[in-house]
């Protein structure tokens, strides 16, 4: 074992105590030459390069503790050759000499789904870097929280379930209203992924009022109707008179713009739309409403399904 620091090159230790010995000197006289607020001067140490500032002699002692590589492989004929600064690289690192390789590519074509990955963030990089269109199977073992400092995939989803149960139980309020959904008590750090989830795993079924795409279950869309519509705007236009919405002011000026491709026209134009006035409109023309129009044509293909099943 040998010693980063350039005045040491020539030393070379044979045991891990004489080897921690050194580095201890080596710690403080690092530690003795600090001021606060300063930078680490261990040699090539990555912070230098973040320009990491460390405001207080506790967090530098701190971060020293990671240059003393205390955490050693003890495993047999093991080339590594020094230790590691944490832990967690340690547990990573003796993955390695699994005689298994339990992580394989979900591309069954690929040469290295057969031979499999020792360990989980090898196959996560193999499948950046030649299956990136298979990258949302990562990134859905990703905590989504955001401040958290686990930034890598879990091996499993149900490692990132347990990471979300213990550190940000307090932080993901919106639940899924499915009791049998396993996000029922494991929630969403958003509201509009909690949407996206139901949309996508339960088939919610549309809101109620007309001109309204909306889909979703419970609170959800309870949410949604006090939201969007509790107030009194309605289109007359053609094709729109009686169905209701019941529209918040921008909500109906959003609609107007979309379903009748009407464009920012002003505050009289959305006045005309509520009367049904449409010669106020630019050359008299104004779209039929493509959302009364679709409606239409699903309740005419309803009747003829009907007819012909009769």
């Amino acid at each position: 074992m040998r010693c980063e620091w350039s005045s040491c090159k020539k030393e070379f230790f044979y045991t891990i105590e004489d080897f921690t010995q050194h580095l201890h000197r080596h710690r403080d006289e690092v530690r003795d030459n600090f001021v606060v607020p300063g930078v680490c001067q261990w040699p090539g140490c990555r912070s230098r390069k973040s320009r990491v500032t460390f405001q207080t002699e506790a967090d530098f002692d701190q971060h020293l503790k990671l240059h003393m590589k205390s955490h050693w492989c003890h495993v047999a004929g093991c080339k590594h050759g020094e230790g590691f600064a944490r832990q967690h690289d340690l547990t990573r690192h003796l993955k390695t000499h699994l005689k298994g390789r339990a992580f394989n590519c979900p591309d069954s074509s690929c040469a290295s789904s057969a031979l499999g990955f020792s360990r989980k963030d090898k196959l996560d990089a193999h499948i950046k870097s030649r299956h990136p269109h298979l990258m949302h199977i990562t990134q859905s073992r990703r905590c989504d929280v955001h401040g958290c400092t686990i930034k890598k995939p879990f091996d499993s989803i149900e490692d990132l379930q347990a990471h979300f149960a213990t550190a940000h139980e307090h932080h993901r309020p919106h639940h899924c209203p499915v009791e049998e959904c396993t996000r029922y008590n494991n929630g969403f750090t958003t509201r509009g992924k909690l949407v996206e989830h139901v949309k996508a795993e339960h088939d919610p079924p549309n809101c109620t009022f007309n001109h309204c795409d909306f889909r979703s279950l419970g609170n959800v869309m309870v949410e949604h109707i006090q939201r969007v519509h509790q107030g009194n705007w309605e289109c007359n236009l053609s094709g729109c008179q009686g169905s209701k919405s019941k529209f918040q002011y921008d909500r109906f000026q959003t609609r107007l713009i979309n379903h009748h491709d009407i464009g920012s026209l002003g505050f009289a134009y959305l006045h005309a739309a509520i009367k049904g006035d449409e010669s106020l409109f630019p050359n008299g023309n104004v779209v039929t409403c493509k959302y009364c129009s679709k409606q239409r044509a699903q309740s005419d293909q309803s009747e003829v399904s009907g007819d012909q099943t009769a």
